[in-house]
């Protein structure tokens, strides 16, 4: 499962709404989010760590209970990057031949090229 291409909630989402207040004063929201036609209805708790500046927010991970900024939406219901074996794109690329068949290849081309802001001259050939 690639996390660039998963549906997530944010605590961004949560906080840019109008109840955050009361969001924030019960500790927890019930989300019920819809993938692929199957509705995923789960209870997520919210904590807080104290700041000099006031109050840093968490969601809770429905799943392990770690405290993380995303949950991702999977067929099973929500979790975060560790519980739902998730990998960022670069990952998920290291881990395959690609990597090492056409990206470095063609990664390598492009630095040989001469570029039009260098002080060397371009070379015409007619």
């Amino acid at each position: 499962m690639v996390i660039e291409d998963t549906p997530r909630l944010a605590l961004a989402q949560l906080k840019a709404l109008t109840f955050w207040p009361r969001i924030r004063e019960a500790g927890w929201v019930r989300v019920r989010l819809e993938l692929d036609g199957v509705d995923v209805s789960a209870r997520i708790e919210i904590q807080f760590d104290r700041t000099p500046f006031g109050a840093r927010a968490w969601l809770k991970c429905p799943i392990c209970g770690s405290r993380r900024v995303h949950l991702y939406l999977k067929e099973n219901g929500l979790g975060c990057r560790g519980c739902l074996r998730g990998l960022y794109f670069e990952q998920a690329l290291a881990a395959s031949h690609w990597k090492h068949e056409i990206a470095v290849p063609a990664l390598r081309a492009f630095r040989r090229c001469p570029r039009a802001d260098s002080s060397q001259p371009a070379t015409n050939a007619a």
